[in-house]
């Protein structure tokens, strides 16, 4: 079939003629012929093109759509991920900070009224409640074993508030081992309590300064006071002073025994109270520090006195695949009591 060149060439022929007669309808007809056959080949050769590239375009949209709903699938997909495990994260580090925050507010208070307590015990034995003669209202005895006496400002100081009135007389014993008296004298509404000059000394009769060496030096109550203090504080050691921990550092996944965790806490009369937080990565912890296996790997637990906080430890516990042994053959009982597999 001709070509586009070679129709060129026969058209500028035609054109050029000179001969009369030579363009025969032959000729100019054979020539339009072979216009048409090169038109039409290329008319399909262009169509077939078009389609193609039709085709191509849509493929490449295609793919380009799929591509970027992909991407835009991962990307959120990725950003959820992300934000879940931020939100977990601070979730588990707010979590954190409150028990941590809560045991040592716990250990606080805890701490101020054991100190409360103890200032109070020792404050309802310093001064005694008294009748001995000469109108004297309270004897304030020292404890000798520590050298301490007291003076008038000491003695009116561990006068209860409670009991503090007009005309209140109190006896105790001085630096000289000496017993004086005084009587408040001051405005009725106590303002003048700790002023010198509002208390006056005087003397007792012979009967009652007897009967108060006898309340001074009778052992027995002396002995019982002390016990008392001493019993006071030894039942209000309330704060955790140590702990140890034991707990399965490995477990079997699938182990279905109970796995503890015993925190022992120090002094006996401590309180007992002990939190247990756990990364829920490997094992899970109940609230009373009883473990389970979840999945193969490692999980840290947190062990947490609720009254000292600042004595936390934290313990690693491993999950591992359990093993099975199997045979072709039997088993068999050794001389020296092991097994063997036949």
């Amino acid at each position: 079939m001709a070509d586009l060149d070679s129709l060129t060439t026969d058209a500028q022929t035609i054109q050029n003629e000179t001969l009369p007669a030579a363009n025969t309808h032959n000729r100019i007809g054979g020539w339009l012929l072979n216009l048409l056959a090169v038109l039409q080949s290329n008319f399909e050769t262009l169509t077939g093109s078009q389609s193609k590239a039709n085709n191509a375009q849509a493929a490449a949209i295609s793919t380009a759509a799929t591509d970027a709903t992909t991407k835009a699938n991962n990307a959120q997909d990725a950003a959820i991920s992300a934000a879940a495990t931020d939100a977990t994260t601070k979730a588990n580090n707010a979590q954190d900070a409150a028990i941590f925050a809560a045991a040592t507010d716990a250990t606080t208070k805890a701490n101020n009224a054991q100190a409360a307590a103890i200032s109070a015990a020792a404050d309802n034995i310093a001064v005694y409640n008294c009748n001995v003669g000469d109108g004297v209202d309270l004897i304030a005895i020292p404890d000798e074993s520590k050298r301490y006496y007291f003076s008038l400002q000491t003695a009116r100081d561990s006068v209860p508030a409670g009991v503090r009135k007009n005309g209140l007389k109190i006896t105790f014993k001085n630096a000289a081992s000496s017993w004086q008296n005084y009587q408040y004298v001051g405005p009725s509404d106590l303002s003048g309590w700790d002023i010198d000059a509002n208390w006056i000394e005087f003397a007792t009769t012979a009967d009652t300064q007897y009967n108060i060496e006898a309340i001074s030096s009778e052992s027995s109550r002396a002995q019982t006071a002390e016990a008392l203090l001493q019993s006071n504080i030894n039942n209000l050691i309330l704060i955790p002073s140590g702990m140890q921990v034991a707990a399965s550092q490995q477990i079997t996944l699938g182990n279905l025994v109970a796995q503890p965790i015993i925190a022992t806490i120090q002094p006996e009369t401590a309180i007992k109270s002990v939190l247990f937080l756990g990364d829920e990565n490997a094992v899970t912890v109940s609230p009373d520090g009883c473990l389970t296996p979840k999945a193969l790997g490692q999980s840290k637990i947190h062990v947490i006195p609720a009254m000292a906080a600042n004595l936390y430890q934290t313990i690693t516990v491993t999950v591992v695949q359990g093993m099975r042994i199997t045979a072709t053959g039997g088993l068999r009982l050794t001389s020296s009591g092991g097994f063997r597999l036949t």
